[in-house]
C-alpha cells in the first residue's frame, strides 16, 4: 500500500521544509510592509504617510520630527532587510527544488502544487480552504514519511472544501472580493475556465479540474454564500462536509513532482478514512468509486498503524456518527494487520 522514503529522501525533505518554513514566515513580514512610507508636503508642513493599500491611499503619521524620522527610518531598514532575506532564501529553496526532483521526493501534481500555492499566499488555505479527496493523502504520506501505490493517487482533479462560514482576514478578503477563487487560479495558470455545465468546476486547457465543494446548508435552500466574489464558481452543496469541518486538521508542507516545497491543509488523517470507510458503504455511491474509496481508506488506516501510532484513533472522529465510528473499528480489526505485538497492544488500548 506504500513504500518508506529513503533516508536520503527523508533528510532532504526536513532540509527543504526547514527553509520552505523559514520563507513562509519572512513571506508573512513582508506583507506587513506592503506599500511603503514617504514624506508628503501639505500647506508647506511636510508630513510622514504610510500608504495603506494598492490603490495608493495612505494615512499621516504626524508631521516630520524626531519620531517620526525615526520611524521612517526604522521602516525602510527592517523593510530593507526582509526583502533582502526574502530573495536570499528564494534562490535556497530554488536550489533545494532542483535536488528534490533529482532525488525523486516530489509526488504530488504540480497542478496541485500551484492551487495549493496561490491559497496560501492569499491567506485562505487552512482558514476557510482545505484539500479533501484523493489529494489529500499527499499531506498523510509526507507527515508519516511515505509514498501511496499509484494506482490508489491517480486523480486528474483537486477538491477544495470551502468553509464559506469562516471570517476572512482583511487581506483574503481583499485578494478575493474582485476576481474570487476562478481569479486566482488563474494567477497559476490563465487557461483556467469555469465549466458552464457545472458552474462548481475549472477546468484548465490541460484538463486539470478544480471543484469547490461546501457543506450543504440546513435547511437546504437557506440562504448562505455560495460563491466567493459575483462571477466567480459556485460552491456545489454536499451532505456531511460538516463532519470534515468539525474534525482536527493537518497543516503540512508536501513537494511538488517539479520539486517545489509548498503548504497543504487536509483533514485529519483519521477523519479522512472515516469518511471514506462510509463512502464505501453508502448504497447511491458510484460502484466504481466504491473500490477506490475503500483501498483509500484501508492505505491510511495502515499508515495510522504502522507509522503514526501516537494518533489515538478514535479522537479525530468525535464529529462522526457512532455508526460511522464502529465502521471504521470493524474495518481496522478485519483488514489491517498489526505491524508488531506492540502495534497489537497499541490497537487494544485506543477507545
Amino acid at each position: 500500500m506504500y513504500s518508506v522514503l529513503s533516508n536520503a529522501q527523508a533528510k532532504q525533505y526536513l532540509d527543504a521544509v526547514a527553509v520552505f518554513e523559514d520563507w513562509r514566515e519572512t513571506s508573512r513580514q513582508v506583507l506587513e510592509y506592503r506599500g511603503g512610507m514617504h514624506w508628503k508636503t501639505v500647506a508647506g508642513r511636510s508630513y510622514l504617510y504610510r500608504t495603506k493599500d494598492r490603490l495608493g491611499n495612505a494615512k499621516s503619521l504626524g508631521p516630520r520630527s524626531d519620531a517620526t524620522e525615526q520611524l521612517y527610518e526604522q521602516f525602510t531598514a527592517r523593510k530593507e532587510a526582509l526583502t533582502s532575506r526574502l530573495a536570499d532564501l528564494k534562490e535556497t529553496m530554488r536550489t533545494h527544488a532542483r535536488v528534490n526532483a533529482a532525488l525523486r521526493l516530489g509526488s504530488v501534481p504540480n497542478e496541485v502544487a500551484d492551487v495549493c500555492s496561490e491559497l496560501d499566499a492569499a491567506q485562505l488555505m487552512g482558514k476557510s480552504m482545505m484539500v479533501i479527496g484523493t489529494n489529500a493523502m499527499h499531506a498523510y504520506a509526507y507527515l508519516a514519511g511515505v509514498r501511496f501505490q499509484a494506482d490508489i493517487m491517480a486523480t486528474t482533479d483537486v477538491d477544495l472544501l470551502w468553509n464559506h462560514k469562516a471570517k476572512l482576514s482583511l487581506m483574503a478578503t481583499a485578494e478575493v472580493s474582485k476576481d474570487g477563487l476562478l481569479g486566482l487560479l488563474q494567477r497559476c495558470d490563465k487557461t483556467y475556465v469555469q465549466d458552464p455545465r457545472q458552474r462548481f468546476r475549472a477546468r484548465s486547457s490541460t484538463g486539470f479540474m478544480v471543484d469547490l465543494i461546501r457543506q450543504m446548508p440546513e435547511p437546504p435552500w437557506a440562504d448562505e454564500p455560495d460563491r466567493l466574489a459575483k462571477n466567480d464558481l459556485v460552491a456545489t452543496d454536499i451532505s456531511n462536509m460538516d463532519w470534515l469541518l468539525s474534525a482536527p486538521r493537518i497543516e503540512q508542507p508536501a513537494v511538488a513532482v517539479d520539486g517545489r516545497v509548498f503548504m497543504m491543509t487536509a483533514p485529519d488523517p483519521r477523519a479522512f478514512a472515516a469518511f471514506k470507510v462510509w463512502l464505501s458503504q453508502e448504497p447511491g455511491r458510484d460502484p466504481l468509486k466504491k473500490g477506490r474509496d475503500i483501498a483509500q481508506a484501508r492505505a491510511v488506516l495502515r499508515v495510522l498503524e504502522e507509522r503514526l501510532p501516537h494518533l489515538p484513533l478514535i479522537e479525530a472522529m468525535q464529529s462522526f456518527p457512532k455508526q460511522v465510528v464502529d465502521a471504521v473499528k470493524d474495518e481496522l480489526s478485519s483488514s489491517i494487520e498489526p505491524a508488531s505485538t506492540e502495534a497489537a497492544a497499541a490497537r487494544r488500548r485506543r477507545p
